[in-house]
């Protein structure tokens, strides 16, 4: 009896190099490429492979937490159960501020000082020690104010509450002139970025009433302050992140931030210019709010936001963005 042979399959093609998530190609047979629909718990690889992550599920602290911020050294803050603690290299907590709240916490880091900031507390954390802004200011000054949101651009502190973003006086933090130093932009502020170039370029990026722009020219008032209109959907909430030392080509390095939009990731370069990261191929859906943060992979600097989904969705996204190249993962 004749032996039978089984037919062989042929793929339907090979991926000699990933380039990232569609989510918005209507037909999966369609697909361009080096692009899949899902790609859960991988990492990209220098040849533009992607490999399984490689790690353990380690609980390191036990209860509601959330706003977690490090600053890739020994220091590492976030609030737990209400309150503001700092986690230890041994993963012990310290207690540095009782009853913050449940609002998100943002830091930045200004020399020995770390400041934070939320909706009812703001202070600075030096020697694991929370301090108030001082009360004693000069003489036609108040006492800086906190925000929703905050970034330090030198030489001032911005923070965002409601519609409006506040700044300190130049070279101090603790101080600002109410009469002078505010930025009225409409609608909630999502996002407030500093960059910076190596021929002075300078600017904030920020969203406020459903849309994205660029503010320059804000020293040494706001006087002649320029608007700069980039995109007509905000921001998500806690998705944009600083880059420092970032390559722009010829040798030359600066300061841009990336952030995360319903129609995809973008990039602020210094000068204004927006570089799209994905939204031909990827779009964030099904995501309100969430945190960003920067990780070191391989020799890649990673992008990663975690997003919270609206409520009644029961969806968490993770999306990932390796720098400087656009691919990116989600895991459900």
């Amino acid at each position: 009896m004749p032996r039978l042979i089984q037919n062989t399959l042929k793929p339907l093609y090979e991926m000699s190099k990933f380039r990232g998530i569609d989510n918005l190609a209507t037909d999966d047979l369609r697909l361009e490429p080096g692009f899949v629909r899902v790609a859960e718990n991988v990492d990209i690889d220098s040849e533009m492979m992607i490999r399984r992550r490689k790690g353990v599920l380690l609980q390191l602290v036990s209860g509601n937490a959330h706003s977690g911020w490090s600053n890739e050294d020994k220091l590492c803050f976030l609030v737990l159960n209400g309150d503001l603690v700092q986690l230890n290299t041994d993963w012990t907590t310290t207690l540095i501020f009782p009853n913050v709240g449940p609002s998100h916490m943002n830091f930045f880091q200004l020399g020995e000082r770390v400041f934070f900031s939320n909706l009812i507390k703001n202070g600075y954390i030096q020697d694991g020690v929370a301090h108030a802004f001082p009360a004693n200011v000069r003489t036609d000054r108040q006492r800086m104010v906190g925000g929703e949101l905050i970034e330090y651009h030198p030489p001032r502190l911005y923070v965002a509450q409601g519609d409006i973003i506040y700044r300190s006086v130049a070279a101090n933090p603790f101080e600002m002139d109410i009469k002078r130093d505010f930025i009225y932009l409409g609608g909630p502020i999502t996002m407030i970025k500093g960059v910076n170039g190596p021929r002075g370029e300078n600017g904030i990026y920020v969203s406020a009433g459903g849309k994205c722009a660029y503010l320059s020219d804000l020293e040494p008032s706001l006087e002649k302050a320029k608007y700069k209109p980039l995109l007509d959907v905000p921001a998500l909430l806690g998705s944009s992140v600083s880059i420092e030392r970032y390559d722009l080509g010829k040798g030359l390095e600066g300061k841009v931030c990336i952030f995360g939009t319903c129609i995809g990731m973008f990039m602020g370069l210094p000068g204004g210019f927006v570089k799209d990261l994905t939204s031909e191929h990827y779009a964030i859906t099904d995501i309100e709010e969430g945190f960003s943060f920067i990780k070191y992979h391989m020799g890649y600097r990673q992008y990663v936001f975690v997003g919270q989904a609206p409520a009644g969705v029961g969806l968490i996204n993770l999306n990932a963005v390796d720098l400087p190249d656009t691919a990116a993962i989600t895991a459900h």
